[in-house]
C-alpha cells in the first residue's frame, strides 16, 4: 500500500511545531515512505498514469504531435 500524500503533508507540516533537532526522524520517515511508494509504482505496470499508453513517455508522445 502506498503512503497517502495527505499523511506526508501532515508529517511535514508538523515540523513547524518541533525543535530542529527533531526534524531528522520525520524527514527519514517521509523519505522511506516515498521511496517505497516509488518502488511499488515502478513495479506495478497497472499504475501507469491515465492517458499515456504503456511504455510511452510524455516526451515520446510529444514527437507524434509534431508529425
Amino acid at each position: 500500500m502506498q503512503p497517502d500524500p495527505q499523511d506526508t503533508d501532515e508529517q511535514l507540516a508538523g515540523l513547524d511545531d518541533l525543535p530542529v533537532e527533531e526534524h531528522l526522524p520525520i524527514y527519514e520517515a517521509v523519505h522511506r515512505d516515498l521511496t517505497a511508494a516509488l518502488a511499488q509504482s515502478a513495479a506495478d505496470p497497472a499504475g501507469e498514469p491515465a492517458g499515456e499508453p504503456a511504455g510511452e513517455s510524455a516526451a515520446e508522445g510529444a514527437g507524434d504531435a509534431n508529425r
